[in-house]
């Protein structure tokens, strides 16, 4: 029987019986191939529509690349024969589990997730989501197996916390894909994705280098890491570019989420350090609230000179809205538009997990992974300009863009000198920072160190 026969006779058959196949159809000896099945995840060859299930893809014998039936997206393996992707495969019907590293009503960094969560499942046409709070990195496994059997196929890690067990869990699940966010590392499946807060950070910085009237200015520091150190000293840079005669004083509590711990860093940098302004980093309001003074009602506090203390707020864009008359700014995140970029690539098959996301700050607000809101009642006019100017300066694709806030040259808290006025770190070198710039001390005036972080110190 003839190729054209079996088609013509394949098709009455469908007519008769009012169905139709949703798939192209190739013949080869007889055989009907589905070519929609070509990289599809699969556990047995029954599953591939004629093609073979190979590392649980459904994939062809090759010769060169161009015998695959899309070489868009697959090579001819030269040692295999067989046809590899490099992508992970299309998800169809996409359904996410979030790992929280704290309670959504931190009002900080888990509920910027939770927002991003939010906003992807009203975005993404049948998308289903779940979430598991305040999750222990010890226990992250478990979490993501439970996810998993409830039939998730994306699982995000909201923290750099769940690393280690994001990576085992992908290793052990090929057919499931998984995002870290600040993780910085990828595999077949594994991906991750951040912003560059240091940018806004070093905006911060300007803001409190001019408003500050003490020239102390305070950090209340959360885990010591890469990337709070980075934060720190991007804040630092942005401190002495408008005023060279201004302190920078740190305290670091060990964790993200410690609210006895964080007031107490509070009250140590204003009354010990006598800071006037007080940027928080960890993932509550407490700071904030604390540099205002009494827990509701008007802001009061002063520093024992009987300078006004002010605060600056950080995680989300409202963090100023529980110390209005007090707090200058905040630096917030905006997870979702990045994450409903990615989640649509991942449903196309066009998600490269290998391409590590770091995004720059972008002019507009709502497509920015990071951003500034100002309180414009209490900032003037001119400074605000003067911050939010370096937006466009930092925005171009290019390393003196994303290195402003580390430009001229800088020297570490021991003197050392880290970077002459015609050098700029590399993004590696970010990503190991464990090193205090030259403005930056302990609450008892010697140099700031980052105590237990892992990089270059």
């Amino acid at each position: 029987m003839k190729k054209f026969d079996v088609a013509l006779a394949m098709w009455a058959l469908l007519s008769a019986t009012g169905c139709s196949l949703a798939l192209n159809p190739e013949f080869d000896d007889g055989q009907l191939i589905d070519e929609t099945k070509f990289g599809a995840n699969c556990r047995v060859d029954d599953e591939c529509g004629g093609y073979l299930c190979r590392a649980n893809r459904c994939t062809s014998s090759c010769e060169t690349t161009t015998d695959c039936h899309n070489p868009a997206i697959s090579d001819c393996s030269a040692s295999s024969k067989l046809c590899t992707f490099r992508f992970p495969a299309p998800i169809e019907d996409p359904k996410v589990g979030f790992l929280y590293v704290g309670p959504v009503g931190d009002h900080g960094w888990t509920l910027t997730h939770e927002v991003s969560r939010q906003h992807i499942q009203a975005e993404i046409s049948g998308l289903t989501t779940q979430f598991e709070p305040t999750v222990n990195p010890a226990n992250a496994a478990e979490v993501m197996q439970n996810f998993i059997d409830a039939g998730d196929n994306i699982i995000i890690g909201t923290s750099f916390d769940f690393l280690v067990p994001i990576q085992t869990m992908a290793a052990n699940n090929p057919d499931v894909n998984f995002l870290l966010c600040s993780g910085f590392t990828s595999t077949p499946n594994l991906g991750s994705y951040f912003g560059r807060m240091y940018q806004v950070m070093y905006m911060m910085g300007i803001i409190a280098g001019r408003e500050t009237t003490t020239n102390r200015v305070g950090i209340v520091g959360p885990v010591v890491i890469p990337e709070t150190v980075r934060h720190a000293n991007a804040f630092a840079q942005g401190v002495k570019s408008v005023n060279p005669s201004a302190r920078v004083y740190i305290d670091w509590v060990g964790a993200w989420f410690a609210p006895e711990a964080e007031a107490a860093a509070t009250n140590r940098l204003i009354d010990e350090a006598t800071v006037d302004i007080v940027f928080g980093f960890t993932d509550t309001i407490v700071p904030i609230r604390t540099a205002c003074g009494p827990e509701t009602g008007p802001c009061t506090r002063t520093t024992t000179t009987g300078a006004t203390v002010y605060s600056l707020g950080y995680d989300n864009r409202d963090s100023c809205d529980f110390a209005p008359d007090r707090c200058l700014a905040s630096a917030y995140w905006n997870w979702g538009p990045r994450l409903e970029r990615i989640v649509n690539d991942m449903k196309a098959g066009t998600w490269d997990p290998s391409l590590l996301v770091w995004d720059q700050i972008r002019g507009s607000p709502d497509a920015s992974m990071a951003y500034i809101a100002v309180n414009e009642t209490l900032v003037p006019p001119a400074v605000q300009i003067e911050a939010e100017s370096q937006i466009s300066k930092m925005t171009p694709d290019t390393v003196e863009a994303r290195m402003l806030p580390f430009a001229g040259g800088m020297r570490d808290s021991r003197g050392n000198e880290r970077y002459t006025a015609d050098e700029l770190p590399t993004d590696s070198e970010l990503l190991r920072m464990c090193w205090l710039a030259d403005n930056v001390f302990a609450v008892d005036g010697s140099g700031a160190t980052a105590p237990g972080c892992v990089g270059d110190n």
